[in-house]
């Protein structure tokens, strides 16, 4: 998702006043951890999970998420893709990490230029196995942003701190308000 919103983003720039970034990145793969999981789950055998057994919602999901979500919340999520045909465009998500480096090379070199004045939340969740190591990146390419570190929080900080990500979202972006 995060490269989508800040594709979106980058095209109509000056209409941004403030980003809020959470778990995600927008260049081409750089960490083994992440060329790995693009590899692994473009494998056949992953792909077949995905589209049969909806691997990503349903176990993947589940043990991502490090507070507590009712059996309700967790199938709204799983109703999203409830097929095989609704599922390829995740199932194709994986390949894309290492297919659209052009793509996300162009990106990052729009997003530092349009956004390297930009007040820029970070906030991440230090548990989630895979972007935990991305964070530096961000750090690196945008020094003057804020970061909040959700220690309880992994892939889905949504689900796992909505009430601090809420605050900080509040609080950093205070001053911007009208």
């Amino acid at each position: 998702g995060g490269p989508i919103g800040l594709e979106v983003a980058s095209q109509r720039s000056e209409r941004i006043s403030g980003l809020v970034i959470g778990n995600t990145w927008a260049w081409p793969a750089e960490t083994r951890m992440i060329r790995f999981f693009s590899r692994l789950m473009s494998s056949r055998p992953m792909q077949r999970l995905i589209l049969r057994r909806n691997l990503f919602i349903a176990p993947a999901m589940k043990r991502t998420i490090e507070g507590d979500i009712t059996d309700a919340e967790f199938e709204h999520y799983a109703a999203v893709a409830p097929t095989p045909d609704h599922r390829r465009g995740i199932a194709e998500f994986p390949r894309q990490i290492r297919a659209a480096a052009p793509f996300l090379a162009e990106l990052e070199t729009r997003i530092l230029d349009r956004f390297a004045d930009t007040p820029m939340l970070l906030i991440w969740g230090t548990k989630d196995p895979v972007f935990k190591a991305i964070l530096p990146g961000w750090q690196r390419r945008f020094p003057h942003a804020d970061v909040v570190r959700l220690d309880t929080a992994s892939h889905y900080l949504q689900e796992d701190e909505p009430a601090a990500i809420a605050d900080a979202i509040a609080t950093a972006y205070a001053p911007i308000r009208t």
